[in-house]
């Protein structure tokens, strides 16, 4: 990892990277099968998205096809999302000063592509068995759902105001 200044920033890139790294699998064995050919998948895999959506009454991921809006969100992870978990991981551990503006791009898109998702879980009235009921059930899946818009969102953020805390900043960008 490149040279780190305090704790405070080896803490926030340690977990952002953790973040990034862990969403990989994530996104190629769970996030995406509902756009993908079910034959591509393991019956383990799809047992595992079968669990998820069992357990956090998510009305999307099961849903086969998709509504539109929501499979274009899976494309977007599969073609923006996925390569920049790679490219901002690989910026994290050499401290490129590079990934600046693609990370802000990533966290903005990303964020905003989840404000929906919760206010679709927070305000649908959803069929019983397509979705969360109650509100502890609501809850549940909104406390899934918020770590995609904060991480993202904080990546954002500290790429535009504190650059400092993720990568090593250029003497010529510090004096601008």
């Amino acid at each position: 990892m490149a040279a780190v200044k305090d704790n405070r920033s080896l803490l926030l890139r340690v977990v952002l990277l953790g973040f990034f790294v862990s969403h990989i699998p994530i996104t190629l064995l769970v996030d995406i099968q509902p756009i993908m050919p079910q034959d591509l998948y393991p019956q383990e895999v799809k047992d595992l998205l079968a669990w998820y959506v069992d357990t956090y009454h998510d009305p999307w991921m099961g849903m086969r096809p998709p509504p539109a809006w929501f499979e274009s969100f899976v494309t977007c992870e599969l073609f923006i999302q996925l390569p920049s978990f790679f490219i901002i991981t690989y910026a994290l551990l050499t401290g490129g000063y590079w990934v600046r503006i693609p990370g802000i791009i990533y966290g903005i898109h990303v964020a905003t592509t989840v404000v929906p998702l919760l206010a679709e879980i927070l305000k649908t009235d959803y069929k019983p068995g397509h979705g969360p009921q109650t509100p502890e059930e609501r809850y549940k899946l909104v406390g899934f759902y918020l770590p995609y818009f904060l991480f993202p969102l904080v990546t954002a953020l500290t790429l535009w105001f504190k650059p400092q805390l993720l990568v090593i900043v250029p003497e010529k960008q510090k004096k601008a």
